[in-house]
C-alpha cells in the first residue's frame, strides 16, 4: 500500500514536471531560434549580412609567408580556430592565383572564398585545388602603348594568371616575377606585348637616376592609376612603379570580398607589412603590420605588432585579435 502511495505521489510530480516542460518548449525554442538568428544573418541596406563574421585577410609576402613558400604550422592552427568560429580567411596579395595556391591549401581557404591578386586588380573564387577567375580589372592601354614602346624600360605585365618580363630589368624585378606567377614569358620589347589582352597592371624596378625622362612622363600621365615607391618604401638605389587601373587597390578588393560573403564592412581584419597594403590596412578595423614597416605603412595600420617582418609576426597578429577582439585563447 505504502509502495503504491508512493508511486502515485512520484507519477504525479513526474507529470507535473512534464507537463511543465512541455510548456515551456515553444519558448526554448523561439529563445534557441532567436539566439541563432542574432549569430548569423541581418536584412541591411546591402542585402542579408553575416553578423559577428569576420573577412580576415592576409597578405602572403612577408606576411604569411617569412622567407620561404610554407606557412607557419602555428599560424595555420590559429586560422583553424577562427575558420571554426565561422570566421572567413583570405589572402589579398600581389601575387597572381597560379602563385598563391600552395599559400590557400595550407590555410585551407574555404571551397568558393573569394581572394584577391594583383594588388586587388583581379578578384578569384578558391574552389578547394584551383582559384576561377571572378572579375579582372583590366586597363585601358590606348596611351600607355605608346608611352612603354618609346621609352623601353625594362617592366612586368600582368594579366589574369600569367605575366610578361619586358626588358632586362635589376636582379629583384626578376625575383618579383618569379613569385607573383610560374607562368611566365620574356620578352625582349615592349613591342611584342600584346595591348589588347587584359592588362591588370604594370610594375617597374628602375635604377634611381636612371630613366628620368619615362619617369616624368608617368608623373603627368592619367590614364590610369600611377603609384611610385622612393626612399624607405624600397631599396633606395630603386624606384618602384605600379600602374592599376583606377580605383584599383587592395582597400577596395576587401570591400568586394566582403560584399561577396554578405559580411558587415565594419567587420573587418587585415594584416600586411609594405605600402601595397596601406589601403586595406586602412580600411580594415583591425589592422596589423609589423614594426619594420615603413613609416607610411604603421601609420596606416591600427596595431603595429612588436616583432620585424622576417619573423612570425603575422601569427601574433591573429593572436591579439583573437584574444582582444573574439574573446578566445
Amino acid at each position: 500500500m505504502r509502495f503504491a502511495v508512493i508511486s502515485i505521489i512520484l507519477g504525479r510530480k513526474r507529470y507535473r514536471q512534464k507537463t511543465w516542460f512541455l510548456a515551456q518548449l515553444p519558448l526554448w525554442i523561439q529563445f534557441l531560434t532567436n539566439i541563432e538568428l542574432s549569430q548569423t544573418r541581418f536584412s541591411g541596406e546591402g542585402g542579408d549580412m553575416a553578423v559577428d563574421k569576420f573577412i580576415v585577410a592576409f597578405d602572403v609576402d612577408g606576411t604569411v609567408v617569412i622567407g620561404n613558400e610554407s606557412v607557419d604550422r602555428e599560424l595555420i592552427e590559429l586560422i583553424q580556430l577562427v575558420k571554426s568560429m565561422g570566421h572567413i580567411v583570405t589572402l589579398i596579395t600581389g601575387r597572381l592565383p597560379s602563385g598563391m595556391v600552395l599559400q590557400a591549401e595550407e590555410m585551407d581557404i574555404s571551397k568558393n572564398v573569394l581572394c584577391a591578386g594583383g594588388d586587388g586588380g583581379s578578384l578569384y573564387r578558391w574552389m578547394g585545388n584551383k582559384f576561377v577567375k571572378q572579375d579582372v580589372k583590366t586597363m585601358s592601354c590606348d596611351k600607355l602603348s605608346e608611352i612603354m614602346m618609346e621609352f623601353e624600360p625594362p617592366g612586368i605585365v600582368l594579366k589574369s594568371d600569367s605575366l610578361e618580363t619586358v626588358g632586362r630589368g635589376p636582379a629583384l624585378l626578376t625575383h618579383l616575377a618569379r613569385i607573383t606567377s610560374p607562368n611566365i614569358s620574356d620578352l625582349i620589347s615592349w613591342r611584342e606585348v600584346d595591348f589588347t589582352q587584359d592588362i591588370t597592371g604594370l610594375r617597374f624596378l628602375l635604377p634611381s637616376g636612371k630613366h628620368g625622362a619615362f619617369i616624368k612622363t608617368l608623373e603627368d600621365y592619367t590614364e590610369n592609376q600611377v603609384e611610385f615607391y622612393r626612399g624607405e618604401d624600397f631599396d633606395n638605389s630603386l624606384t618602384g612603379i605600379s600602374i592599376k587601373k583606377p580605383g584599383t587597390s587592395k582597400g577596395t578588393a576587401m570591400i568586394e570580398i566582403a560584399r561577396d560573403a554578405g559580411i558587415d564592412p565594419e567587420m573587418l581584419f587585415a594584416a600586411g607589412d609594405w605600402v601595397n597594403d596601406i589601403p586595406m590596412l586602412k580600411v580594415a578595423k583591425y589592422s596589423y603590420c609589423p614594426s619594420d614597416s615603413s613609416s607610411r605603412v604603421r601609420e596606416s595600420a591600427k596595431t603595429v605588432v612588436g616583432m620585424t617582418s622576417k619573423q612570425n609576426w603575422a601569427c601574433e597578429a591573429l593572436r591579439h585579435f583573437c584574444r582582444e577582439v573574439l574573446g578566445v585563447l
